[in-house]
């Protein structure tokens, strides 16, 4: 009965709040280039989400590693769906780059289109291009770009290699770059009934960020490399058990 309950709360919250993306749209065309009002309407809608599961907690740590009045090139390991809130919960003004795919799904395709994020077709190379333009536009307006460096979820749990990308726009952009590792989305979703109703406390660790000088510094080959190391042996270290065939 508690489970129904929850479901149908959740579904009522996602439809009541639908419109104020709408809102927030118009408001945004209008006269709020930036989206600031968006930035408010996506926190609180991702405050919604993650405190009225009965069965979730979440823990943010780092706080004193990012300055919310900076723009940044965010970077996050990619576990799940719910990697999205979790980040979201930030007080930064973002952007996503997320596959073109998403726009499909019903209710989160128009989300993504109200709140401005960047879509991208895999494999396409003019998609690709197009993604890079309108990310140096958006980092350019002061508002920074979040980006999954491994392209997809992980399967295993564990952090897998990452792809350029993500460099070549931090360092064209010359915007700093915030690591950032995200820990027990995978857990809950991979016992089943898609995470929604497992018991499970969500981390978010924020990383010291990665300074411009850095960036301007290293190669794309080497900032890549360099990324990767510091989100790597995060994760590692918070989530030992889903290394061990490392250490055998």
């Amino acid at each position: 009965m508690r489970t129904i309950i929850y479901l149908i709360i959740l579904l009522i919250f996602i439809l009541a709040y639908f419109p104020l993306f709408f809102i927030g749209w118009l408001i945004g065309i209008t006269f709020d280039k930036k989206r600031n009002v968006m930035k408010h309407i996506t926190k609180g809608f991702c405050i919604g989400l993650l405190s009225l599961n009965p069965w979730w907690r979440v823990k943010i740590n780092g706080w004193e590693n990012f300055d919310k009045n900076k723009t940044y090139l965010i970077l996050i390991n990619h576990r799940s769906l719910y990697d999205i809130p979790l980040v979201n919960l930030l007080p930064l003004n973002m952007r996503w780059v997320a596959k073109h795919e998403l726009y499909k799904v019903p209710l989160l395709g128009p989300i993504l289109f109200f709140k401005g994020d960047i879509m991208v077709k895999r494999g396409d190379p003019n998609s690709t291009k197009l993604m890079m333009f309108k990310c140096f536009q958006t980092l350019k307006q002061n508002i920074s770009i979040s980006i999954f460096p491994e392209g997809t979820r992980s399967e295993d749990g564990t952090v897998n290699e990452f792809k350029e990308g993500a460099f070549i726009i931090a360092k064209k952009g010359r915007v700093p770059i915030l690591p950032i590792v995200v820990q027990g989305t995978w857990e809950a979703e991979n016992k089943g009934k898609f995470g929604l109703l497992n018991p499970n406390t969500f981390t978010l660790n924020i990383m010291p960020e990665i300074p411009v000088t850095k960036v301007k510094e290293l190669g794309i080959k080497d900032l890549c490399k360099y990324t990767h190391e510091i989100i790597y042996a995060k994760h590692k270290e918070v989530t030992p058990t889903l290394y061990k065939k490392e250490q055998r």
